[in-house]
């Protein structure tokens, strides 16, 4: 895929706006694919950009306008990649471990999207086509090509997208997951676009209100500076994150529709239990309650009783989640597996259901009356 800008006015692209929610809003770009160096300069290309930011910028809501070719979470995004060689560092033979992905990004995008610069500087207005070229890359490919050194102010040759060039690397910006929430950082090589106008671009917008609000202006602003582009795709990032998670909220879903199912069979299983003990009782509730004991009493005996009964179930439960949820580790995000506070949390619940199962029985033992029990008896 190549740039979404137009020479002539009667020649539609395929484009598309993307609106993304929670970093506010976004407006995404893509085109058929087509052979459109032909037909737009990359200084038309920029300026037809910088057009479609202008007009984003003028709507009232709006905060800043990031411009990249490739936005996290996003389903068909464009992911180049490219050999990358230090300076003065052998070539690999294969040039596998050299693969690192590039993207092509403006300075605000890294605010926008919340990136932080961990080292050296970020992307400036300056670094225009006739400045020196500079790149960023993030601390993955710091910790790939440069464990135990500063890279900022090495020198590395690659494309973004065309012929390999040399970049002098600038600074260092934060990790983002690119898939998904679990996903790994990749090792990424970020160049300014206004050095490198290639690839399809992705509009980030900083909203103040509630984007879904504000979609039909972004459409309005769109189509005012680009009229002869279609809508192609719209979405908020909260929408191209829960795509990612669908599969991962079904089995969530299923799982804990069982788990309901078994508390409740637990909870039934644990009165039925208790009532039927008392039932065997009766005889000696009403001789405690004759010689003096009170409801009180009986009460927390019968729930003490229903407790160790749920007490080797739970010790037994506890160990079988244990042993079983290292098997559901790639379901789990920033949750360990065996995080103690969780286990707290799902005994005491276990507990609570017993004890209230517990209480029902407990409630109607203390209301025998001893005298005809006893003659019942």
């Amino acid at each position: 895929e190549e740039m979404a800008v137009e020479r002539e006015a009667d020649q539609l692209e395929m484009a598309g706006l993307l609106v993304s929610e929670k970093l506010a809003g976004a407006a995404h770009v893509e085109v058929a694919r087509a052979d459109l160096e032909a037909r737009a300069e990359p200084v038309q290309r920029l300026q037809r950009a910088q057009a479609i930011t202008d007009a984003f910028l003028g709507t009232p809501g709006i905060e800043a306008v990031g411009i990249v070719t490739a936005v996290p979470f996003h389903p068909s995004a464009i992911d180049p990649m490219d050999n990358l060689v230090v300076e003065g560092r052998p070539v690999s033979a294969t040039g596998e471990e050299q693969r690192v992905y590039t993207t092509i990004a403006d300075p605000e995008y890294f605010q926008v999207m919340g990136i932080p610069l961990v080292a050296g500087r970020g992307f400036l207005a300056s670094d225009r086509a006739d400045a020196p070229r500079g790149a960023l890359i993030n601390q993955a490919l710091v910790r790939r090509y440069f464990p135990d050194e500063d890279p900022v102010g090495k020198r590395a040759r690659f494309g973004v997208m065309s012929a390999p060039q040399t970049w002098e690397i600038v600074g260092v910006v934060g990790d983002v997951r690119p898939r998904t929430l679990d996903s790994d950082p990749r090792a990424e090589v970020f160049v300014p676009l206004a050095q490198t106008a290639n690839g399809s671009l992705t509009f980030v917008v900083k909203t103040r209100d509630a984007v879904a609000d504000m979609v039909p202006t972004f459409r309005e602003r769109f189509w005012s500076a680009a009229p002869n582009q279609t809508i192609y795709y719209e979405a908020t990032v909260e929408d191209l994150i829960g795509d990612t998670l669908v599969e991962r909220r079904f089995h969530l879903v299923v799982l804990g529709a069982f788990s309901v199912v078994a508390l409740v069979l637990a909870t039934i299983g644990v009165y039925g239990l208790i009532a039927y003990s008392m039932s065997l009782r009766t005889g000696e509730i009403s001789v405690r309650m004759a010689l003096g004991a009170q409801a009180g009493e009986i009460v927390t005996m019968v729930v003490r009783d229903g407790m160790k009964l749920a007490l080797p179930g739970i010790v037994v439960g506890a160990a079988g989640a244990l042993f079983l949820t290292r098997f559901m580790r790639t379901m789990l995000y920033q949750v360990a597996p065996t995080d103690p506070v969780i286990y707290g949390e799902l005994v005491g619940l276990v507990l609570l259901v017993a004890a209230a199962a517990s209480f029902i029985p407990a409630r109607r033992a203390a209301s025998i009356d001893p005298a005809r029990a006893l003659r019942e008896e």
